[in-house]
């Protein structure tokens, strides 16, 4: 399977404490199949309150992206992630995946990794 580029937005919630230190991956499923974890990270300091994140990323092709799936370790001593939602740029189209939801073990519902659809 061949690899391509994507662009990867996160938007992290402005609500307390929504920021995450933890080490945040994503899968990106589509049409033709489905990438490896890839890891988010640039050199900014990322996922903080309130922010939009940018990452280039380069995965399998996976034709046209349906579904994401996104999620952290739970690392660090601010492990808990609000995440409005993330979109995937590929082929000069974006593609958006709201989430509205917590992350964490202590956070929300508990999960650390969630399945969001494009909607």
């Amino acid at each position: 399977m061949s690899k391509i580029e994507y662009e990867v937005t996160t938007y992290t919630g402005d609500r307390d404490l929504a920021g995450t230190d933890a080490n945040v991956y994503i899968y990106i499923r589509g049409t033709d199949g489905s990438t490896d974890q890839i890891f988010l990270d640039n050199d900014e300091n990322n996922f903080e309150r309130g922010k939009v994140d940018f990452f280039r990323v380069v995965g399998q092709n996976v034709g046209t992206p349906k579904q994401i799936t996104i999620g952290h370790d739970n690392s660090g001593a601010h492990a808990g992630w609000y995440l409005d939602k993330a979109t995937v740029r590929v082929h000069g189209t974006t593609y958006t995946f709201p989430c509205d939801n917590w992350f964490g073990k202590s956070d929300g519902d508990g999960k650390t990794e969630r399945d969001l659809d494009a909607d």
